[in-house]
């Protein structure tokens, strides 16, 4: 769903999230391309429509190492997985 919308918002070869795998290159090129609206539209498309992801994956991964490891200490790490996606990502984009 998200890679829908995503795509509604630029198009495919620039979008680096809806790719598998990309290289460093890559991610400069498809970045370089766009102009100052096509970057603010990408931006705005990743905070809200990828942002989701991760709480629901924050929940999820929670969730069952708790309930593999039986002690809710080890929440922090999914927690700490998530801040530093989201800091990958908006920071990211911003200084692409």
């Amino acid at each position: 769903m998200t890679n829908f919308l995503m795509s509604a918002f630029m198009p495919k070869e620039h979008a680096l999230d809806l790719k598998f795998g990309y290289s460093v290159e890559e991610a400069y090129e498809a970045l370089g391309r766009l102009d100052a609206d096509e970057r603010e539209g990408y931006h705005f498309g990743i905070l809200t429509l990828d942002m989701p992801y991760l709480v629901i994956y924050f929940l999820l991964f929670s969730g069952i190492l708790v309930k593999i490891w039986k002690k809710k200490q080890v929440v922090f790490i999914p927690f700490l997985i998530m801040v530093f996606d989201f800091f990958r990502k908006y920071f990211g984009i911003e200084h692409a």
